[in-house]
């Protein structure tokens, strides 16, 4: 029996998989601007003149991008990214607004192109392309134990929370209406579900079917989170040998753990889950990820397989990001939703 574990609940997660400037990216043919660890700006681009050619820009990996447009006068500004793809119209922005227009786009390694179309006398004013970092909000219908909180539904999250994240964390067992479905994915943006580790599942077949059992009763899904995978600090001290009865218990662990490696290796080799998101929550009291629990090829497994791994503290080490070109992917936690709603 799976249970979900209560610090996931109603926290964001800032996911350095989409890390502007990471290491081997290629150099742009313009110049980027760092503004800090995690953004960069890729494109910024003042008084558009209603003729005006695409805009070209140039991620460095493939990530997310965060796109704003601030304009003047009556009527839309539509603007549109990589038009003859064919073009995503990124949003249909009412300049009259005293809010500039907001949209964010997983967006592939490479140079890209944004243009911005008119109706009526609308102007755009200044067009802004940033490479943000993956922000997740977890989650959508996890609902706090406190009762004076409320619930932590779409009409809770849609005014400061879904505005400013792409993908939501949500139970594996939810159902949403369709136009809550169609209207999250319109923006380009991503439902994960919490899928945990099947403690019942012996074998490669076991886990997979687990798995990929919540795709095949929620098509809508984009991803799962494999919540979580437990490490701990080692139970000897280096030059100590372990006991008969310890080595047999971490040789039973790191078998428990290429049981599920294969499982997500085999996962990804399926044409029908290739293109969904995996994620991997990794939790305990071990400072770094010792291979006396997950062997020597777990980390690896799931880097060569996840869009995104996703460990439980920033200070935890990873011995297999060592290898050449293969970064270690951290997460930051917020604190948890901290006082109840006014529902006066």
């Amino acid at each position: 029996m799976f249970v979900m574990t209560t610090n996931l609940f109603a926290s964001i997660a800032i996911l350095f998989s989409g890390l502007a400037g990471a290491a081997g990216a290629e150099s742009p043919p313009s110049p980027q601007k760092k503004l800090n660890n995690l953004v960069s700006e890729l494109l910024e681009v003042s008084s558009i003149s209603r003729s005006s050619e695409p805009f070209r820009f140039t991620h460095p990996n493939d990530g997310w991008i965060f796109i704003s447009a601030k304009g003047k006068g009556q009527e839309t500004a539509t603007v549109i990214l990589d038009k003859e793809l064919p073009g995503d119209r990124l949003m249909v922005h009412e300049v009259e607004s005293p809010a500039p227009g907001e949209a964010m786009r997983f967006v592939t390694k490479g140079e890209h192109n944004i243009q911005v179309e008119y109706e009526g006398n609308a102007t755009v004013d200044r067009l802004v392309v940033r490479a943000i970092p993956e922000l997740v909000h977890c989650g959508l219908e996890l609902n706090p134990e406190i009762k004076s909180y409320g619930r932590y539904d779409i009409e809770f999250l849609k005014g400061d929370i879904l505005p400013n994240v792409p993908t939501l964390i949500v139970p594996g067992s939810i159902k949403l209406s369709r136009s809550v479905m169609e209207d999250w994915h319109r923006q380009g943006k991503w439902f994960v579900a919490e899928a945990g580790i099947n403690s019942q599942a012996r074998t490669v077949e076991d886990h997979f079917k687990f798995w990929t059992g919540f795709y095949d009763q929620a098509p809508f899904l984009d991803g799962i989170i494999l919540n979580e995978f437990i490490v701990n600090n080692p139970a000897t001290r280096p030059g100590q040998t372990p006991s008969p009865e310890l080595q047999k218990r971490m040789e039973q662990e790191q078998q428990r753990h290429a049981v599920c490696a294969e499982a997500i290796r085999k996962m990804r080799a399926d044409d029908r889950y290739r293109n969904k998101k995996l994620y991997a929550y990794v939790g305990g009291s071990g400072k770094k990820l010792n291979q006396e629990m997950i062997g020597t090829n777990f980390i690896r497994t799931i880097l060569d397989a996840v869009i995104a791994s996703r460990w439980n503290a920033t200070s935890m080490k990873c011995p297999e990001s060592r290898v050449p070109g293969t970064p270690c992917r951290l997460c930051l936690m917020a604190s948890p939703i901290g006082k109840p709603r006014n529902r006066a």
